[in-house]
């Protein structure tokens, strides 16, 4: 598995994920987080992607990107998972949760504002992460937090994306 935060998308084309990040990758120029956006396909099921940092973005970013993936400017809204799993560092200010600690973010199904992401932790705890900053714990969590459990190995590099 990757040694540091990285997102999977389910269901979708090379083509499509690849225009998507693209688009991200010019963006967020100016954050230096979308230099070096790594693209991997799977090797066991097609229409799995994994994507990779080589600038591996902080708290905030990250869960823009796994949003902006998730509903990408100016395309359809594709019928695909995307997942993101941040790994917490010291420097985060994220309030709820700890340094060294593995995040699941996703997009809710019934998430209707379109500027938020939810976020649950190893302890099945769920939040709603928005992008004013806010973070509220949430009373029950939509999905059962679940580390995937591959090897790097397990994908293959397809192209390296940066800014234009």
């Amino acid at each position: 598995m990757p040694s540091d935060s990285f997102i999977l998308t389910d269901n979708t084309n090379e083509a499509d994920i690849e225009t998507v990040l693209s688009n991200l990758a010019n963006l967020y120029a100016e954050t230096g987080y979308t230099d070096g956006i790594m693209l991997h396909a799977s090797n066991q099921k097609e229409g799995t992607f994994l994507v990779t940092f080589k600038q591996v973005p902080d708290f905030e970013h990250f869960a823009y990107f796994v949003n902006y993936i998730n509903y990408p400017e100016g395309m359809s809204i594709w019928e695909g998972t995307v997942t993101g799993f941040y790994l917490v560092k010291p420097v985060d200010n994220t309030g709820y949760f700890k340094s060294g600690e593995w995040l699941q973010l996703y997009v809710s199904k019934t998430d209707t504002d379109f500027d938020n992401v939810s976020v649950s932790n190893a302890a099945n705890e769920s939040f709603l992460y928005d992008f004013g900053g806010n973070t509220m714990k949430l009373p029950h969590s939509e999905i059962i937090y679940s580390f995937p459990d591959f090897q790097e190995s397990d994908f293959t590099l397809l192209k390296i994306i940066n800014p234009a």
